[in-house]
């Protein structure tokens, strides 16, 4: 089924190229490559941000899971996930629990008390919650993406090994399988579920382009399905009302229940180099087209509403190593250091006695006034000033 396109201003210009020279494995590489956030790592968290009141916040935690670390908030504690595992310490440094297990690129996301761990390309996943580890697995096939709704509903992507097929997984938040869909072909991206726990969208590439399938999940029936041939779609996430937002390398969509699509924002000539994309809050690394090394680094740093309203708009000479978003804060690490903007793009004076926290590959807020900084061989807290 093809939708009906309605564009706010510019005529969509499809990236059929792409798909033309890039045969089916080189493409699924590269998107790979670029959703776990290997050239521009985001964690892509719903409460990174937590706002709960702080308590006796250590100056420096000091974590023992490995490398490749990622970091997030959980109720009033902070997880740190990496190579050998996870570890949850309190806001005062004192271990809560740890668990250990092997993986290789490590990721995490949160939600109301709620987080999963899960091992990019491996097969390794945890659900718990700040005191317990509700469910452990090693799912069949390579991970490719994990999303989490409202109500801590987990869908699980995965690829067979060498195989065209696709299988996304759907458990309950007490990690319990709910749904399955096995792909007869296609590469799968992602998948989002509703708030409601009722219905699925899964995104997949082919030589064709992008398709995004909707299930309910009480029938093994397909709801309906939505085609943009030649055109890759890299990401997408439901907004309330069971519409889509969705992401492309020159574009942001709205994809309405109806089936058709809107343009929210054009990314002009700009080249997509990383984004944080949320129900609420969009937030887009876009590097120049004029960009070249004789000249440096020469970005723009975009936030948008749902609806495509710009929010903030800035140049930048710092390229971005990772964004995170979420509760009216910004947080970039670059490779000098860390900044954190408001939503509209207002650079927050941060305090530390740490300096300017070069290498730091990490950086969430813990609470309304304060945010950890971190890297593989260090976390520290920082005081927001703003």
């Amino acid at each position: 089924m093809t939708s009906n396109t309605k564009n706010k201003s510019k005529k969509r210009r499809p990236i059929r190229t792409l798909l033309i020279v890039l045969s089916l494995s080189a493409l699924l590489y590269a998107v790979i490559y670029f959703a776990s956030g290997k050239r521009l790592s985001i964690p892509n968290l719903s409460d990174i941000f937590n706002s709960s009141k702080s308590s006796d916040m250590a100056e420096e935690y000091l974590f023992q899971v490995g490398h490749n670390r990622v970091y997030a908030s959980l109720d009033n504690s902070i997880v740190a996930v990496g190579t050998l595992g996870m570890q949850i310490l309190g806001a005062d440094g004192n271990e809560i629990f740890r668990d250990s297990f092997k993986m290789t690129s490590p990721s995490i996301k949160t939600i109301n008390g709620y987080a999963i761990a899960y091992d990019i390309g491996g097969s390794s996943l945890r659900l718990f919650k700040k005191n317990e580890i509700i469910t452990s697995m090693d799912v069949e096939g390579e991970i490719c993406s994990v999303s989490i709704n409202p109500n801590a509903w987990i869908s699980v992507c995965t690829q067979e090994n060498n195989a065209y097929k696709g299988i996304v997984t759907v458990y309950n938040n007490n990690g319990s399988p709910v749904y399955k869909v096995n792909m007869a072909s296609g590469y799968v991206l992602a998948s989002a579920i509703t708030a409601d726990n009722k219905s699925i969208a899964v995104l997949s590439i082919s030589q064709e382009g992008s398709r995004i399938i909707f299930y309910n999940l009480d029938s093994e029936e397909t709801q309906r399905v939505f085609d943009m041939p030649g055109t890759l779609i890299l990401d997408l996430c439901y907004l309330n009302g069971n519409d889509i937002l969705a992401i492309t390398p020159t574009e942001l969509l709205l994809i309405k229940k109806s089936n058709e699509s809107e343009l929210l924002y054009s990314f002009d000539e700009n080249r997509l180099s990383g984004y944080v994309l949320n129900a609420d809050l969009i937030t887009l690394s876009l590097t120049s087209s004029s960009n070249a090394n004789y000249y440096g680094y020469q970005g723009l740093l975009v936030t948008l509403d749902k609806t495509g309203r710009i929010l903030g708009e800035i140049e930048t000479n710092k390229e971005p190593i990772t964004m995170a978003s979420g509760n009216g804060f910004i947080a970039i690490t670059q490779n000098d250091g860390v900044v954190f903007y408001t939503t509209s793009l207002d650079e927050i004076t941060i305090s530390s006695q740490y300096g300017s926290f070069a290498g730091a590959t990490a950086a969430i807020s813990l609470n309304k006034n304060h945010a950890l900084v971190a890297s593989d061989y260090f976390a520290y807290t920082v005081l927001l000033d703003g």
